[in-house]
């Protein structure tokens, strides 16, 4: 049985003509409100203020930048202003203090560094190297030397 996948989900649906429901937004306040600039100022005032306002608000419904929707782009040139450019190092930073939870009413129980041999240090890092896989191999004595399961087997009869 075969179904039919979408394929371009990721694009907005056309309500009103060629444009999205976001452009015919932008579109109609940038009308709205070169309207009450009409209605408000004489014609040249009109003008010098409808012009730039009806370019940003065609900019915010149809241009793109770098791939971008214009208001993505104008968002993230905002936040490029404000934030500071450059990051400081604190070089006073207070150490950090591990204590566990109280154990009783006034006793409190701290970590302490633990001494810890070679072979556990071995150990420890073939278990994390396998993720704790691999399973430890045991060995048998045979004369004076270790050896695995696999060479004991003929002759110590382990089965």
């Amino acid at each position: 049985m075969q179904f039919r996948v979408p394929q371009n989900i990721d694009l907005e649906d056309k309500v009103i003509g060629p444009m999205t429901l976001k452009q015919f937004v932008y579109v109609l306040a940038g009308g709205m409100l070169d309207y009450v600039c009409f209605l408000i100022f004489d014609i040249t005032l009109f003008i010098l203020l409808a012009l730039p306002i009806t370019l940003f608000f065609l900019a915010m419904a149809f241009a793109k930048v770098q791939d971008q929707p214009f208001p993505k782009f104008l968002q993230n040139f905002i936040i490029f202003l404000f934030i500071p450019k450059q990051r400081v190092w604190n070089k006073k930073a207070k150490p950090v203090k591990l204590v566990s939870k109280k154990l009783d009413d006034n006793t409190e129980q701290k970590f302490e560094p633990k001494d810890v041999k070679t072979g556990e240090i071995e150990k420890i890092s073939q278990i994390l190297d396998n993720r704790g896989w691999k399973k430890e191999e045991k060995t048998a004595k045979l004369g004076n030397r270790l050896v695995s399961q696999e060479e004991a087997k003929p002759e110590l009869n382990l089965k």
